[in-house]
C-alpha cells in the first residue's frame, strides 16, 4: 500500500462486498456511480490489487479484496461503537465512586440523604468526601478527582467552572434547651449573651460577621473554634449561643439538648450550589450525578 489511506474508502470496500454491484454500493452509500467506480479506482492504486472483478455473479472479490472487505467491516464497526456511539452511564449496573468536595456542615446536610436515595438509584456505588483549600479544590476537580464541589464556595470563580443553585440557606441560632432566652430572643439578650463563633473554612460564617460588622452590632465572643460538630455539646452545657446555617441547627436539634430560635436580626441569606469543572460537563456520569443532586436538593 503507498502513501496516505482515505479512511472513507472503508465504506467503499464494505459496501461493494454486500451489495457486489457498484450500482446498489452507490445507492447504499448515497453517492453517484461515477463517484464510487472513482473510489474503486482509487482503492486499486492504493493496493494494487483489482479487489473487485466483474463476473457471472456481480462484482466478485479477489483474495485481497475478501481479506479487506472483512477488516473494513470491524474498523467500522469499531468507529461506530467506541467513536460515534454516545457514550451513556446505566447507575443501577455501575460500579463507581462518587467523589464530593464539601465541609463538614455540609456532609451533615447532604450525604445522609444521598447514601439512603443512592441505595435505589446506584446500588454498588460508594462515596468519598472531603475538604479542600480553594487552590486545592480547583486542582482536584480538573483532574477528576473531584466530581461535585458542594456548599458555599465564593472562591470558586474561574470560568472554568461551572454551577447550579440548588436552594437559599439561612441562619438560625442555637441554644441549650431550657434556656431563659429560647422562647423569645432579643436584639439586647443577643448582645448580652455569649457566642461561640466557628471560624473554619465554610465562608458562610464571614456573612453573618459582615452583616454584624457593617451595623456595629457587638457580640461577646467567649469561644472560637474551628468545628461546627462540637457546638451541640458546647452549647447544650453552657449558656452560651451560636449562629449557624439553618440545617445545621435543625440537626443539632435533633438532639433534643438544643433548640434552634430565629435570630434578632435579618442575615442574609446565602446560596447553596453544586460546581463541576467544565472538562466534565458534558460527561454521562456527571451529568447522571449532577441531575440526581438537584432532583433532592434544588429548592431554587
Amino acid at each position: 500500500m503507498k502513501g496516505t489511506f482515505d479512511l472513507n474508502l472503508l465504506a467503499v470496500i464494505a459496501a461493494l462486498d454486500e451489495t457486489r454491484s457498484v450500482t446498489r454500493a452507490a445507492q447504499k452509500l448515497k453517492m453517484s456511480q461515477p463517484g464510487l467506480s472513482s473510489a474503486l479506482v482509487r482503492l486499486r492504486q492504493q493496493f494494487g490489487d483489482p479487489l473487485f472483478v466483474r463476473a457471472a455473479g456481480g462484482m466478485q472479490p479477489t483474495a485481497r479484496g475478501l481479506e479487506l472487505a472483512d477488516e473494513a467491516r470491524a474498523m467500522l464497526h469499531r468507529i461506530h461503537e467506541k467513536v460515534l456511539k454516545a457514550p451513556f452511564f446505566v447507575a443501577a449496573e455501575a460500579k463507581t465512586e462518587f467523589r464530593f468536595a464539601m465541609q463538614d456542615v455540609g456532609e451533615m446536610v447532604f450525604l445522609p440523604t444521598l447514601v439512603e436515595a443512592f441505595r435505589s438509584l446506584a446500588p454498588h456505588a460508594t462515596f468519598q468526601a472531603a475538604s479542600y483549600s480553594p487552590r486545592e479544590l480547583e486542582v482536584a476537580m480538573e483532574a477528576g478527582q473531584v466530581d461535585l464541589a458542594l456548599g458555599y464556595l465564593p472562591d470558586l470563580r474561574s470560568s472554568a467552572f461551572l454551577k447550579q443553585r440548588l436552594m437559599l440557606h439561612g441562619f438560625s441560632c442555637i441554644l441549650r434547651a431550657g434556656h431563659p432566652v429560647a422562647s423569645h430572643l432579643t436584639k439586647a439578650a443577643f448582645s448580652e449573651l455569649e457566642h461561640v463563633v466557628v471560624e473554619s473554612p465554610t465562608r458562610s460564617q464571614e456573612l453573618v460577621d459582615n452583616y454584624l460588622d457593617r451595623r456595629n452590632i457587638v457580640r461577646k465572643v467567649r469561644l472560637r473554634s474551628t468545628h461546627f460538630l462540637t457546638l451541640p455539646i458546647i452549647v447544650a452545657s453552657t449558656d452560651m449561643i451560636a449562629t449557624v446555617p439553618t440545617p445545621v441547627g435543625r440537626v443539632f436539634a435533633g438532639t433534643d439538648r438544643v433548640v434552634v430560635v430565629a435570630p434578632p436580626y435579618q442575615i442574609p441569606k446565602f446560596p447553596i450550589q453544586q460546581h463541576w469543572h467544565r472538562r466534565y460537563d458534558q460527561d454521562p456520569r456527571n451529568r447522571w450525578l449532577r441531575e440526581q443532586v438537584a432532583l433532592l436538593f434544588g429548592r431554587g
